[in-house]
């Protein structure tokens, strides 16, 4: 669990954060929880994909929310 997910628990808010959900693996699931630039740069370094760093798609927040929501 993330802080927020904490939080929110705590203190419910009227607009929910952005939650991550689990992606089905191989040998099961597991949660990606890239937050900030950083964390993605080296998500994709990870995955074999370092050009995805400078793809625009990926540039923002809700660019990779638009992406993801396919």
């Amino acid at each position: 669990m993330l802080t927020y997910d904490f939080q929110e628990a705590q203190f419910p808010q009227p607009r929910k954060a952005n939650t991550f959900q689990p992606t089905r693996a191989k040998d099961g699931f597991i949660m990606i929880a890239a937050v900030k630039p950083n964390n993605f740069e080296a998500l994709w370094r990870a995955i074999g994909h370092p050009e995805y760093g400078t793809d625009p798609r990926f540039a923002t927040g809700k660019g990779r929310a638009k992406i993801g929501a396919r």
